[in-house]
């Protein structure tokens, strides 16, 4: 279940990557999103909903 969520990040990082400023905010809120995300997924929840920022 964690390829798509991987796949959405390896896009969203190609974009990101042009504003290397705020880089390292977007990999600490994207880690942070990664855990609630694999945490609500152990609890069969869908949490597509949070990668639209």
């Amino acid at each position: 279940m964690a390829t798509p969520y991987f796949k959405v990040f390896h896009a969203y990082m190609q974009i990101r990557l042009l504003d290397t400023n705020i880089l390292g905010l977007e990999v600490i809120y994207f880690f942070l999103i990664m855990k609630v995300s694999l945490t609500l997924n152990g609890m069969g929840l869908r949490i597509d909903f949070l990668f639209i920022s």
